[in-house]
């Protein structure tokens, strides 16, 4: 199982996630809403923030 799960991160296109933010960060701005824009970057570092401590865990098992 944590060797699955670190090969599917591994696998998926690290950063994938955080680039397809960036772009919902570009639309919001382009389209005037901080709001939004203020949401997703917030998304963006929790992310940011779940992958290393996932990291962290998966490397302490292995």
């Amino acid at each position: 199982m944590i060797v699955s799960a670190r090969a599917k991160c591994c696998r998926s296109g690290r950063g994938s996630h955080a680039l397809r933010l960036d772009t919902y960060i570009e639309d919001a701005e382009r389209d005037g809403d901080v709001e939004l824009a203020d949401f997703f970057r917030r998304a963006q570092g929790e992310s940011r923030k779940g992958a290393e401590q996932g990291k962290y865990l998966l490397k302490q098992r292995l």
